[in-house]
């Protein structure tokens, strides 16, 4: 047996049942640590704006720890990627480069008041000038 888990497979099953059975939703837990996340960043920023007041051993006004909010948002970015594919489902992303490689831009050329476009019958288009028809 290879070391790749499908979802069919016997792991994944024990798996759910053992999260199951501890009333465990690890997409639950993502989202509750992301809400967490967004809390002290808005705590941090409060902090710089002079909203929220905290102060040091000393006596002074602690500032905002900007590592730290620095760190909670590329954290939030991860757990957005990880979450991403439950709600809008993903899409390789060699095949978004690839999709339109081989097709020939369309090229327009603009011609006087007098031409429109007439669908031919294999579902191509001419132009033809309403003067000459």
């Amino acid at each position: 047996m290879s070391g790749t888990l499908t979802q069919n497979s016997a792991y994944t099953m024990k798996a759910r049942h053992v999260m199951s059975k501890r009333g465990y939703d690890p997409l639950e837990a993502l989202i509750d640590v992301d809400e967490h996340l967004k809390q002290e960043i808005a705590y941090q920023y409060g902090k710089r704006h002079g909203k929220v007041v905290e102060l040091t051993s000393s006596g002074k006004p602690s500032r905002m720890n900007e590592d730290l909010v620095m760190m909670a948002q590329q954290t939030r970015v991860a757990i957005a990627s990880k979450i991403m594919p439950f709600a809008y489902g993903t899409m390789p992303v060699e095949n978004l480069n690839n999709e339109y490689e081989g097709i020939q831009p369309m090229e327009i050329t603009v011609l006087g008041d007098n031409s429109q476009f007439r669908q031919l019958q294999n579902g191509q288009f001419e132009i033809v000038n309403v003067d000459e028809a």
